[in-house]
């Protein structure tokens, strides 16, 4: 294996290990040396492919929003300009990545909900691009629909952003089995139809 190769390996190696246990602590009580003990790796080694604690704390952030982000643009690509197809496709993206990165799924709603104070204002720096195609979605949801008259577009917008936000924060801990997500995935699903059929105009309120 080429030197070039074996860095590539053991970075990702520290950073399953990592997203493990920020996944299941935060940033402030995780530990490095749980961390190095599960990545197989010394502290002085960690150190040389990461300097701090922070900045390996923000990689695993970093690769994990880079990924659902591309998840999530792949699928919306694909999809209908269907309201009802747009949401399928965000959604199922979402749901599909958290089922095969389940670590990743916690970090994610972790820094989704309310990261660490010592590492906020990062991780809004780094969130910045799925904050972005998160709105481009909602607007292609909205684009020929007619929203209620005491809703504009964009405070349909922040009422989406404050949705995700409480979903995120009620899944810190992921389902453990297979019926339980199916039930979650169920549950997340009715909530979103809610959401944007009780924002569209109704024929009562002409």
């Amino acid at each position: 294996m080429k030197r070039t190769e074996k860095h590539a390996a053991a970075e990702e190696k520290i950073l399953a290990a990592a997203t493990r246990e920020f996944a299941a602590h935060g940033f402030e009580a995780a530990s490095i040396n749980v961390i190095c003990q599960a990545g197989g790796i010394s502290k002085g080694n960690m150190y040389h492919y990461f300097p701090s604690k922070e900045s390996l704390y923000l990689a695993c952030v970093k690769k994990t929003l880079e990924e659902l982000t591309s998840c999530i643009r792949s699928s919306v690509k694909e999809a209908s300009g269907q309201p009802e197809d747009l949401m399928d496709a965000y959604f199922d993206a979402r749901i599909q990545y958290f089922r095969d990165n389940p670590d990743s799924g916690i970090l994610f709603c972790r820094c989704m909900a309310g990261p660490d104070t010592a590492v906020r204002e990062k991780v809004l720096l780094l969130r910045q691009e799925l904050d972005v195609l998160n709105r481009e979605v909602i607007r292609k949801i909205f684009e020929g629909k007619e929203i209620r008259h005491d809703i504009t577009r964009e405070e349909a917008e922040e009422l989406f952003r404050m949705l995700e936000e409480m979903w995120n924060n009620a899944n810190l801990n992921q389902p453990d089995d297979a019926e339980k997500i199916k039930i979650k995935e169920a549950y997340c699903r009715k909530m979103i139809t809610v959401f944007f059929y009780g924002i569209l105009e109704r024929d009562e309120d002409r």
